[in-house]
């Protein structure tokens, strides 16, 4: 049986947690186990605990507006329960969850791909890690003032990430909670290099203890150009002791673009995976300047609600979106995900042959409803 966490679960489910995502360290009576605006679920047998995850309240970022979203997180099961399919419940408990519940997406950061690809999530964006040898570094001269701030004023910097959720899809549109949660290191306390007033960009800095060693960049946001710049700008005096600069960004790079030079070493860094959970409000969900539409069918061996076929139509800035008969396209939920999200493309996906297609004058507005942009989430969870 799963079923929502009870106060008086605490202590079986910090035991299945500890093991999972401690070392098996305990839980102490006075943390939070369940924390804020987060729903728990437990799995239990012969009056045992032997599983649980968590759903976060999230959104998700797409073309300016911000999607209603599940964050999957801290699917666990007792070492002695494992591979008689436990997770697997867990997981098709939560889909259907969402669905009940009309949420469009969900996300979560997978111990495997694969293992997840069954039920239907799949990734999204493809982020990459930089890491910059510090003579590399271009000399920029930026136009915009920099100031440091501590973490206590983090709230100076929320219009700059505001901003960088127009420029990409996928990201979370913080709360409260979230924004505390990039600082509670307190060993080594995180700085805020901010770049203009008001803040077009920032970076957030724990800054290394000893001197030529990587220093790594916590988090690096911008809502221009000229932020852009001048924190790259900062990056350059940061790493005067240091022996290169490393930080995260989208597919479509900037300083790949532009500062690419021997020195420059680029790895894939953590992709999260999304899926659409409930198609219909999915695709009510977007705001559109085209108009146009189509007819779809999505194979979903999890949620059979979601296939249809769908009847999409899309003007005035509203999409409607009806059961039908026929369809002009047939692709499977990962794929949809992706197209809906922009990265990989609606147009890449069909020339891979993931999407299927009996009508070509429906292409163009499907392309126009599912425009490509990068993605990337800066929130782990």
């Amino acid at each position: 049986m799963i079923r929502s966490y009870q106060k008086s679960d605490f202590e079986q489910l910090a035991f299945v947690w500890s093991l999972a995502f401690r070392a098996g360290n305990p839980y102490e009576i006075t943390e939070d186990l369940v924390g804020k605006e987060t729903e728990t679920f437990v799995m239990e047998c012969d009056k045992k605990i032997v599983g649980g995850y968590r759903i976060h309240k999230m959104t998700a970022s797409r073309f300016e507006q911000h999607i209603s979203c599940g964050g999957i997180a801290a699917v666990a099961v007792l070492p002695e329960a494992r591979t008689e399919g436990a997770g697997e419940k867990l997981m098709k408990h939560a889909l259907h969850e969402l669905h009940k519940r009309k949420t469009p997406l969900s996300t979560l950061y997978a111990f495997k791909e694969s293992y997840y690809r069954k039920f239907g999530w799949e990734c999204i964006g493809n982020p990459l890690n930089i890491t910059c040898q510090s003579h590399v570094l271009p000399k920029l001269q930026p136009s915009l003032p920099i100031q440091t701030i501590t973490s206590e004023n983090y709230k100076k910097i929320r219009p700059a990430y505001e901003g960088f959720c127009k420029l990409y899809n996928g990201l979370n549109m913080r709360t409260e909670r979230w924004w505390e949660k990039l600082f509670v290191n307190k060993e080594n306390p995180a700085h805020i290099l901010v770049a203009g007033s008001p803040p077009q960009a920032y970076a957030i800095v724990s800054f290394t203890q000893d001197f030529w060693v990587n220093q790594p960049i916590n988090e690096f946001v911008w809502s221009s150009m000229e932020g852009y710049n001048a924190i790259i700008a900062m990056f350059k005096k940061i790493g005067i002791n240091r022996t290169s600069v490393s930080w995260m960004e989208p597919s479509d790079s900037p300083f790949l673009a532009r500062f690419k030079n021997p020195g420059v070493e680029v790895s894939m860094n953590r992709t999260i995976m999304l899926r659409v959970v409930h198609v219909q409000e999915a695709f009510q969900s977007i705001k559109t300047r085209h108009q146009g539409n189509f007819k779809i069918k999505i194979i979903d061996n999890e949620l059979k609600q979601n296939e249809g076929p769908w009847l999409v139509e899309f003007e005035n800035g509203t999409v409607k979106c009806s059961p039908h008969t026929s369809a002009d396209f047939e692709m499977d939920i990962k794929t949809f995900s992706q197209a809906y999200m922009g990265e990989p493309s609606f147009q890449s996906l069909y020339k891979m042959g993931l999407i299927t297609c009996n009508n070509e004058d429906a292409l163009t507005h499907a392309e126009n409803l599912f425009p490509s942009r990068a993605c990337i989430c800066l929130d782990y969870f």
